[in-house]
């Protein structure tokens, strides 16, 4: 499976977020294996893309996770990059400014995708022939409404439908966090738990066992 999914864009972004911040160079390199393990966990079981690119499955992984932490949120959007970093790639020992960092490469990456572009050829396409005529266009363009859709699917739905509004709504995170709209870019976050997601580890099989 690995060999099929495109990881030369994953490698290249861990390089650049290394090289350009410290804290995330330090993070462990089991951080890393764990990262890409659980990307190349979506790519083979929920999104079923053998040609995928995981950094394109890593921004629609957390727009999802982002879309129920602002749906259900009861603090506003204070710890909404404290909340994104607990409940998906858990980073060491950083401030919101270095996961806005690490948010901001990532989109510069997948910019750089096919997969993005093709997704954007398609778009335009669609967007001309319903505009000539005259048909109203599928996708929600408010953030807001943006949020409400990614909150009511799967990551796969989000991969197929919703790829552009999962990346409008990483834009618009890092766009808040640098503006310091969302407070001190240099507040100290934490996390204790290892491990990125384990949410694979409570899936069932047929026979109501955990598969792993």
């Amino acid at each position: 499976m690995e060999e099929e999914l495109n990881i030369i864009t994953f490698e290249e972004f861990k390089n650049e977020i290394s090289s350009k911040n410290d804290k995330i160079k330090n993070q462990s390199d089991m951080w890393w294996i764990e990262l890409k393990s659980d990307l190349l966990y979506y790519a083979d079981f929920s999104i079923q893309d053998t040609t995928a690119d995981l950094v394109n499955i890593l921004i629609v992984y957390l727009a999802t996770n982002l879309s129920k932490i602002a749906a259900e949120s009861l603090d506003g959007t204070g710890k909404a990059l404290q909340n994104l970093n607990k409940n998906t790639f858990r980073l060491k020992r950083v401030s919101k400014k270095d996961i806005a960092d690490f948010l901001a490469i990532l989109l510069k990456y997948v910019k750089s995708t096919q997969g993005f572009n093709d997704v954007l050829n398609d778009r335009f396409a669609v967007i001309m022939r319903r505009g000539r005529d005259n048909e109203e266009l599928p996708w929600p363009n408010d953030i807001s409404d943006i949020i409400q859709q990614l909150y009511r699917s799967d990551i796969k739905d989000a991969y197929y439908n919703l790829f552009i509004e999962s990346v409008k709504l990483i834009e618009y995170v890092v766009s808040k966090s640098y503006s310091r709209k969302w407070g001190n870019l240099e507040q100290y976050l934490d996390c204790y738990s290892l491990f990125h997601s384990i949410q694979k580890y409570y899936e069932l099989d047929e026979e109501g066992d955990h598969k792993y």
